[in-house]
């Protein structure tokens, strides 16, 4: 009476397959797939383009599903190499390519790509689009992103609910969920409220700081999430309490502030957590937020001598904890943190130790030296002088464990790079005693930009920002501008914003630098800069020009300093 279900039925073309005798259903003189391939490896574009059309034509006839993926991939890698961006989108949607969406976005960050529906469409589709929005999530239209945040929470209820089909890991809800907590931020109060609330765990636990910043009437709210979830034993939310924003808005540094009530409780909270011993509080305490450092000398002290503990014999440590200790004894009395710099030193002038056990001893002498007296600082400013110039470079292990990993050997592997020029340099900058060790630290910097080690170049950029207005007057940030490194960029935005005056054009064209990081910083520069002093016309007219930009987070700083600066 009844026929047989249709999943027990078999596809009326894959039955019709075995009675061609060739295996094939369409015939063709020639394998359109092995066309394509043929002409690729030619490098004949055109020809591989139109047979690989032909093959996407043909497995959608004969419902060959995993071949119209392939093809479809196929198609948008061609599209792409020819600078199709929306044509290659689309077909890899089609093929659920979300890692190549994020690329093909990542590449142009200021174009929107095309962007289909979320709902009636199956599961890979679904995903890659999702992953688009949260690539992209900074430069759609504020319309676009209140409709598309709405779409991808009733994604991620329907999948996690079991009403519309997922991948057998929940690829699509998870995708949905940090979608939706990227766009977050550009959403209404009641959806960033909703995502808050519902979506944002410990893995999006960085959503409630970007929350703060745009919804000022969520800030308490998002601020005290990441507590929430560090007392549940959360330790990717934990690692937020230590992020200089958190500090910046429990010590009323940042914009919007918490109300005095509301820092003070948050910051009990926190002396509740590393009481506890939960994980990073006690480096967030650590940051100017707790009111004694009476549990940090119960942690830090009594430690044994570093250098006996890591000179044994045919014996080499890979990892420290040197510098989370620092932060822990960084508010000890006077005589045990130079006893700690002291140890710290001979660990960074040790050769037997590996570079990067000595980059991190390095590291730790900086996170202690700014409490210290000048006198000391001047000493260790003259002694890190040799490490600067290059002079002590060279570690155990180089040639195992620095420079590239020989893709053959198990035991020849990369854990940095062999310099320690580049943290040496931070260091200078923050003992540098006079004038003249300024300058010296300013020409060091200067040099290391030059550098092919990318680790180099960011301590050299971040070197020269800290450094005195009165020591960088003489750098050319345009010279930096046009440097291919995107932070040696970002230094020269703002060595320029700091002497407006000088950098008129240069100004004008970071705020066109292709890059948005460059624009923001741009943006960022003029927000410091005006909390101290009135804007120079250059950098009121970079702002207008900033307020247009096709990101959110640009226009918002902009926006932002542009009103505050009218308000004055």
């Amino acid at each position: 009476m009844f026929g047989a279900p249709c999943w027990v039925d078999e596809h009326r073309l894959a039955r019709a397959l075995r009675t061609t005798g060739s295996g094939q259903l369409l015939e063709r003189a020639r394998s359109p797939w092995e066309h394509a391939l043929s002409a690729l490896v030619r490098d004949k574009p055109r020809e591989a383009v139109l047979s690989a059309q032909r093959r996407l034509v043909d497995t959608v006839i004969t419902g060959d599903w995993t071949g119209e993926l392939e093809a479809a991939e196929f198609l948008a890698d061609r599209y792409r190499a020819s600078g199709e961006r929306d044509l290659a989108t689309v077909l890899y949607q089609r093929a659920g390519k979300h890692k190549a969406l994020k690329e093909l976005a990542a590449a142009d960050s200021d174009t929107v790509l095309p962007l289909g529906e979320l709902s009636n469409v199956p599961w890979w589709i679904a995903r890659a689009r999702a992953a688009q929005l949260e690539a992209q999530e900074d430069v759609v239209s504020d319309t676009e992103a209140v409709a598309c945040l709405d779409d991808l929470r009733d994604l991620a209820r329907q999948t996690f609910s079991g009403e519309i089909a997922d991948s057998p890991q929940h690829s699509v809800c998870h995708q949905a969920v940090r979608s939706a907590c990227a766009l977050a931020p550009r959403g209404t109060p009641a959806q960033a409220r909703d995502v808050l609330t519902t979506m944002a765990t410990a893995a999006e636990a960085k959503t409630c700081l970007t929350i703060c910043q745009a919804q000022p009437e969520l800030a308490l709210e998002a601020a005290t999430k990441p507590f929430d979830l560090t007392s549940n034993g959360a330790d990717d939310a934990a690692e937020l309490l230590a992020d200089e924003h958190m500090t910046a808005l429990l010590t009323g540094t940042s914009q919007p502030a918490l109300k005095d009530a509301d820092m003070t409780s948050l910051r009990s909270r926190l002396v509740e957590l590393a009481t506890a011993g939960r994980h990073l509080t006690d480096i967030a305490l650590s940051r100017g937020t707790r009111p004694s450092a009476r549990a940090d000398q119960r942690r830090a002290g009594p430690r044994p001598d570093p250098v006996q503990a890591r000179s044994q014999p045919h014996h080499t440590a890979f990892g420290t904890r040197l510098v989370s200790d620092s932060f822990l004894v960084c508010r000890l009395d006077k005589a045990r943190r130079q006893q700690c710099v002291d140890a710290l030193m001979t660990i960074a002038a040790e050769r037997g130790e590996t570079a990067d056990s000595r980059r991190d001893a390095l590291t730790g002498i900086l996170n202690l030296i700014t409490e210290l007296p000048a006198e000391y600082g001047k000493k260790v400013f003259h002694w890190v002088k040799d490490f600067v110039l290059g002079t002590q470079d060279g570690s155990h292990l180089d040639g195992e464990v620095t420079g590239t990993p020989h893709p053959l050997s198990s035991l020849r592997i990369s854990l940095g790079p062999a310099s320690l020029r580049g943290p040496a340099l931070k260091l200078a900058q923050a003992c540098a005693p006079d004038d003249g060790a300024q300058a010296l630290v300013r020409d060091r910097a200067v040099a290391l930009l030059q550098s092919d080690t990318r680790s180099d170049i960011y301590d050299a950029a971040i070197t020269l920002t800290r450094l005195p207005a009165s020591a960088t007057h003489t750098i050319d940030p345009g010279l930096l501008a046009a440097h291919t490194d995107r932070r040696a960029r970002q230094a020269g935005a703002i060595l320029a914003a700091r002497h407006a005056d000088q950098h008129v054009d240069t100004i004008r064209n970071l705020a066109k630098d292709p890059d948005y990081t460059i624009r923001r910083t741009v943006a960022e520069t003029a927000a410091h800069i005006a909390n101290d002093t009135p804007l120079h016309p250059a950098l009121l007219q970079a702002l207008d020009l900033l307020a247009q930009d096709p990101h959110a987070s640009v226009r918002r700083i902009a926006l932002g300093v542009s009103r505050d600066a009218a308000g004055r």
